[in-house]
């Protein structure tokens, strides 16, 4: 089983690839091949580039798809469900964000929205992951001895 990861060069996907170890089966996804992780399978590809995807999701099982955020999102997201189906992958696992839905109140939301739809309705196996807070973010909220933006216990915040 190949697992494809996306994004392998940023903080969430790194995290993704060091949770499943390097293994022949994993396969990461990277715009500039000088930039990719080390001991695991690299392809050379952008997922603003359609044309560019066919060998990354050759052989693939599994993708993880993380897109960056911004307008082109949905746009990225789409061409990876696509090679995934040309190619004959099985299962997507995408990470969307907490929120993500039609009348969001961002923007963000909304995209995210789209994109989760779109993969649901490819027929591919998929699992959506919308995470609520990440634990790296934390470490930009301190300076000196002081927690800027803390979450209320109470949820009040």
């Amino acid at each position: 089983m190949t697992i494809l990861i996306t994004g392998a060069t940023g903080t969430v996907s790194s995290a993704v690839l060091t949770s499943l170890g390097r293994t022949d089966d994993v396969r990461v996804l990277v715009r500039d091949a000088s930039r990719a992780p080390e001991g695991v399978e690299v392809a050379v590809g952008d997922l603003d580039d359609p044309s560019s995807l066919d060998t990354a999701f050759k052989g693939v099982d599994t993708v993880w798809l993380l897109t960056a955020m911004g307008p082109q999102a949905p746009h990225a997201g789409m061409n990876a469900v696509w090679a995934a189906r040309q190619a004959g992958v099985r299962h997507v696992v995408r990470m969307s964000a907490i929120g993500a839905a039609h009348d969001a109140p961002t923007r963000n939301g909304r995209l995210h929205a789209m994109s989760d739809a779109e993969l649901a309705a490819s027929g591919l196996g998929w699992t959506v992951i919308r995470p609520a807070f990440f634990m790296q973010n934390l470490f930009g909220s301190v300076a000196g001895a002081t927690l800027y933006g803390g979450s209320a216990r109470d949820g009040s915040a």
